[in-house]
């Protein structure tokens, strides 16, 4: 069966879902893979820690402090703000990282139905994307007979990603934490800013690409308005599956001398995530930030994601109906 691979730096584990606890003053939070800025994170899909039992208990009493708050003071419209910056560094709900189709068991017939169901749920979801990346790009025309403004260059996001990876890793290993800032969504760039902080002070870490086996590839592509309709920025996603080998060393910061066994050089298969913003008005896109890595999304994951899109749905549909009384 497949395995997400890590980065050689260590950082990353394998894929876990984010979950968000619903607050009793607002909805707006109960879903998968969204984190609002005033909610903790519990976990992340790619350079982050796993789910635990003590985080849940956290988040549940942070989310009870954060009701307190908003009753003592807060006001409602800072309340929304902080929810809105959070959502514009969400991982999209739906995003579809489809496992190589040789690292599916094949070895009985439910094996091969579950695997048929797979291939199916892949089109679909690819078919959404596809759907709303052109109605955006129709409502971005100006005249039937003019080009879209809104300019997605699809084409650039794999060398992008590529060019990224290389920086990310660099930066890791220099302990170089304004690039980090640079070139990563705010809660990347303070994790990782957190791990290099923990290193030892004696040793300095070095990275080195060897090569890449194969071209990135571009295996998901999302994009979504975020909330207010009309004002709220478009976020533009892609995941970018990346093999690399990769060396990583470490020296001694005295001597400068190479640290004996420490030596490690590995091929490893990366799904990056980029994303970055795009002006609603303008359609001028920002640059491009490191969300992080993901894992491959097995059946049992994509069953759960489907759960929790057909929650937002339903919790989107009682709120307009809500607004209409």
């Amino acid at each position: 069966m497949y395995r997400s691979a890590r980065p050689l730096l260590g950082l990353a584990r394998p894929a876990a879902r984010t979950v968000v606890f619903p607050s009793a003053s607002s909805s707006r939070n109960t879903t998968f893979r969204i984190a609002a800025a005033a909610t903790p994170s519990l976990s992340s899909r790619g350079y982050a820690v796993k789910v635990q039992k003590a985080d849940i208990r956290g988040a549940m009493r942070a989310n009870v402090r954060l009701n307190k708050n908003s009753d003592s003071g807060y006001r409602a419209s800072d309340m929304e703000k902080a929810q809105a910056e959070g959502m514009k560094y969400i991982l999209l709900p739906g995003t579809f990282v489809p496992i190589p189709l040789v690292d599916h068991e094949k070895n009985s017939v439910a094996a091969v139905r579950t695997l048929l169901r797979y291939i199916w749920y892949r089109l679909k979801q690819h078919g959404k994307d596809f759907a709303a990346i052109a109605s955006a790009k129709w409502m971005s025309m100006p005249t039937f007979r003019e080009r879209p403004q809104l300019q997605l260059s699809w084409r650039q996001i794999a060398p992008t990603a590529k060019a990224l990876h290389v920086q990310l890793n660099q930066a890791l290993a220099a302990a170089d934490r304004d690039t980090l800032r640079n070139i990563c969504t705010p809660r990347l760039a303070e994790s990782l800013s957190a791990t290099v902080s923990r290193r030892r002070a004696s040793e300095v870490l070095t990275w080195e690409l060897i090569d890449h086996g194969k071209e990135p590839s571009v295996v998901s592509h999302k994009l979504a308005m975020m909330p207010p309709v009309g004002k709220g920025p478009f976020v533009q996603q892609a995941v970018v599956r990346i093999v690399s080998t990769q060396k990583l060393g470490k020296q001694d910061a005295r001597t400068g001398e190479s640290i004996e066994g420490a030596l490690k050089v590995r091929k490893l298969t990366e799904y990056i995530v980029l994303t970055r913003q795009i002006e609603p008005k303008t359609y001028k896109p920002g640059e491009w930030l490191v969300w992080g890595t993901i894992g491959g999304t097995t059946p049992e994951d994509w069953a759960e994601e489907e759960k929790a899109m057909a929650l937002m749905e339903q919790q989107d549909f009682q709120k307009r109906n809500a607004g209409k009384q």
